[in-house]
């Protein structure tokens, strides 16, 4: 039952738990407010009916004069509300409101610009921010977002866009305003305004009108009593999305990309070679190529010239180097500007070097480049005869995570005297897969990953109960952020993945307490936070959260599981995966009118597939951003070969894919041919503007390039099976599909489609005919 209560001061709807209240003030109606009737708490508060923007100021509409309530159907209240800024634009607001408790809070937009209006413009409709102090919050430009209050989870689901002229959700973090001010600053649960924006999903972007057609949107508000983390959620979203869940094709094929790459790898100025047979990789080349702004994409005099000079990021400019010939090794090109020291990642930052060498083991003609990097990790020793291991102290036995080749010191990977609990898992893990596949037999492997669990991981656990924090300084105290926080509390991504590395050291010595702690640390994560559906600090912040961490996780929970195949370690991967999956862009929204980031380089701004990385307002890690690195690729690959999961498989497979839409491909740029950007933005008027060695990082490729496997499919897979030379897909949906394959099927393999229970074996060879099902053919094409 809609009950509908209007007074002189304000008009009431209630319906199911939420009663959506406008204040009314002097005849005109106000934004709204949200409040569950059974809290009481107010979930949610309007800042504005509409954000009228442009470059240089912004106008806001408070208040709608005209608005009228529809019955049009039993159990259905209609809510139209029109509001205009002057003569620049013209909306209409209709919210629906049912007694179905299973029906959403639906409200849909139409916008008409003034088609005299010329210059750039953006709009957004309601701004709606919490009302009370939240405990997750989930901000997602274009999918669905929200906040959780107490026991209670505002959500706003977006609608699938139909086209140019769509709206989608957009986050703005330069407009936070939260009334009472019960958000300060550093609050990791601060929240920015969730409006329903043109151009979609944008911030700081503006656009041109080039015709009289209309802009339509539509979202849905729900209530949920589950966490804003809770994968459900984004089941939900999907269903109201008319998207299907299908692999798009890449820019160009898996194979391209690999290729180019190696080209990359093999650019003399990535490699540093540091003495003794040793070498490493950098994080790479920042601030080599032009940009475009905000304005038209055609717009010349809105392109401008970064600084022009290769740089390193380091947070003190080495002030004794002043000249270019001071570089002889390096190639400097443009305007000069300061240079910074190099700085080699091992396994958590811009190269990856360990990681990296894992890959290039299956390159013959790169093998000498893993080789020294495997030497450097466990016998280079700097004048000061210090190395990659820590020798003495409270902190012996750790790894350090980045190396400065002209210094010759070692450092985190933000030059700090601290050793993160995250690295210490990876770099066992990624010695032990050495290892194990025999691309190297120094027992020197075996002995470091031993003295890292006896003298590092396994007292500091102990110390800690089980739980240990994300980072640790030289003294053994906790350590402290790249913002300078001291770490409050313990660290669910840090206990998991030090957990990995215990495993890794009862694989390579047959330690079965090794195991057995990580095991018993691995519950007390899955208990105390991912049942709750909380992953906690995800990098080396506590300002935020994003989604590189989740990738590492589900990497460990899939080993963890492989060792013991439980139904806690189960469940905790898959409600990982999904987490992460929910974070997916499975759509793509049309940017190319509105931004140019990527065409500097020869890209496009294509965002199918490609992840969320900050989804909290003030998470450091790449807020309103999609993000290119190589933790998403390996935890999806685990995640497929750990359990064939069909939703891990569509999820690496359009990743990937989207991967190639960003190779950089103008060849005139000196450093960065064959890598990627780390970010695609949604703040329209910033770029990005790196090349990485983990950026890039085609973990996943070669597994699916070795195989014959599917590369995209116009329909939902709902199985598949990679294994044992053999490829398997079950497809729910019984109509015409067109199939893209690997480059080479070998011979050999069979291909076997189950649709309602009927199994079809096709056999092999580079033409494929399958036979009609359901009344319809599939077709099927190569690469």
């Amino acid at each position: 039952m809609i009950r509908i209560r209007q007074t002189s001061t304000a008009l009431d709807i209630v319906h199911h738990r939420i009663r959506t209240r406008f204040p009314i003030r002097n005849g005109r109606l106000l934004p709204m407010e949200i409040t569950c009737t059974r809290s009481r708490r107010v979930l949610g508060r309007s800042l504005y009916f509409l954000l009228w923007s442009t470059p240089d100021k912004k106008q806001r509409v408070k208040s709608a004069r005209n608005f009228t309530i529809h019955r049009d159907h039993p159990g259905q209240v209609r809510l139209d509300i029109n509001v205009s800024l002057q003569k620049k634009l013209q909306a209409q607001l209709r919210l629906v409101f049912t007694d179905d408790p299973n029906e959403l809070l639906a409200l849909t937009i139409s916008a008409q610009p003034d088609p005299g209006w010329q210059d750039p413009f953006a709009f957004r409709i309601l701004g709606l921010v919490p009302g009370e102090p939240t405990s997750q919050v989930r901000l997602c430009g274009g999918l669905f977002s929200g906040w959780t209050i107490g026991k209670q989870t505002m959500l706003m689901y977006s609608q699938q866009p139909l086209g140019e002229r769509q709206m989608a959700i957009t986050i703005d973090p330069d407009d936070v305003k939260l009334g009472r001010g019960e958000f300060s600053k550093t609050d990791p649960v601060q929240c920015a305004p969730l409006a329903i924006g043109y151009p979609p999903a944008l911030t700081r972007a503006w656009t041109h009108r080039w015709d009289d057609l209309d802009i339509n949107g539509a979202i849905a508000l729900a209530v949920s009593d589950t966490p804003i983390g809770d994968p459900k959620h984004h089941v939900t979203a999907r269903a109201l999305d008319n998207e299907s869940r299908c692999i798009k094709p890449g820019r160009y094929g898996l194979q391209r990309y690999l290729d180019d790459y190696l080209t990359f790898l093999k650019h003399p100025e990535m490699f540093i070679e540091i003495g003794d047979g040793c070498g490493l990789y950098h994080r790479g080349f920042y601030n080599c190529t032009t940009r475009g702004t905000f304005a038209s994409p055609n717009s010349e005099d809105n392109k401008k010239q970064y600084a022009g000079a290769l740089m390193y990021r380091h947070p003190a400019i080495d002030k004794r180097r002043k000249k270019p010939e001071d570089y002889p090794h390096m190639q400097v090109f443009g305007e000069y500007s300061n240079m910074a020291e190099p700085l080699c990642d091992m396994v958590w930052g811009g190269a990856h070097n360990l990681q990296t060498a894992l890959f290039l083991f299956k390159n013959k003609a790169l093998i000498p480049q893993a080789n020294k990097i495997v030497q450097a990790t466990i016998r280079y020793r700097n004048e000061r005869g210090e190395g990659f291991q820590i020798d003495d102290g409270p902190t012996r036995g750790a790894w350090w995570n980045a190396y400065q080749p002209w210094r010759q010191d070692f450092s985190s990977r933000y030059y700090e005297p601290t050793v993160g609990m995250p690295d210490q898992g990876l770099f066992n893990y990624y010695l032990c897969e050495m290892y194990q596949r025999g691309d190297v037999s120094d027992p020197h492997i075996v002995d470091s990953v031993r003295r890292n669990c006896e003298q590092f991981l396994r007292p500091h656990l102990e110390r800690a109960g089980g739980q240990v924090f994300h980072v640790y300084d030289t003294t053994g105290n906790v350590g402290y952020t790249r913002e300078k926080r001291i770490y409050p509390t313990p660290s669910p991504c840090g206990t998991l993945l030090a957990s990995l590395g215990l495993l890794c050291g009862y694989r390579l010595t047959g330690h079965k307490s090794w195991r057995d702690m990580a095991l018993r640390m691995a519950k007390s994560v899955v208990e105390n936070y991912i049942q709750k559906y909380q992953w906690g600090y995800l990098e080396y912040d506590t300002m935020g959260a994003d989604t590189m961490g989740m990738g590492r996780m589900l990497l460990a929970l899939c080993e963890l599981y492989r060792e013991q195949p439980v139904s806690w370690l189960r469940d905790a991967a898959h409600v990982t995966l999904h987490h992460l999956y929910a974070h997916q862009h499975h759509r793509d929204l049309d940017f190319t009118r509105y931004m140019n980031n990527e065409q500097a380089w020869g890209g496009t701004p294509y965002n199918y597939g490609g992840f969320i990385h900050g989804y909290t307002y003030n998470s450091p890690q790449g807020l309103g951003a999609l993000t290119f690195r190589s933790d998403l690729s390996e935890g999806l690959l685990a995640a497929v070969n750990t359990f064939n999961d069909p939703t891990a498989y569509e999820s690496l497979v359009k990743y990937l894919n989207c991967l190639t839409w960003h190779q950089v491909v103008r060849q005139d740029i000196p450093f960065g041919y064959g890598s990627t950007s780390e970010h695609l933005n949604l703040k329209a008027d910033y770029v990005q503007d790196t090349f990485q060695v983990s950026n890039a990082m085609p973990f996943g490729i070669e597994d699916i390039l070795n195989q014959f496997a599917i590369t995209s499919c116009n329909q939902p897979i709902g199985a598949i099976s990679l294994h044992q030379g053999k490829l398997c897909v079950r497809f729910d949906v019984p109509t015409k599909t067109t199939l893209q394959f690997t480059v080479n099927i070998p011979a050999g393999y069979d291909f076997t489609v189950v649709c309602k229970g009927k199994q079809r074996v096709i056999l092999t060879g580079r033409m494929i005919q399958i036979p009609s099902y359901g009344g319809e053919p599939i077709e099927v094409r190569t690469q």
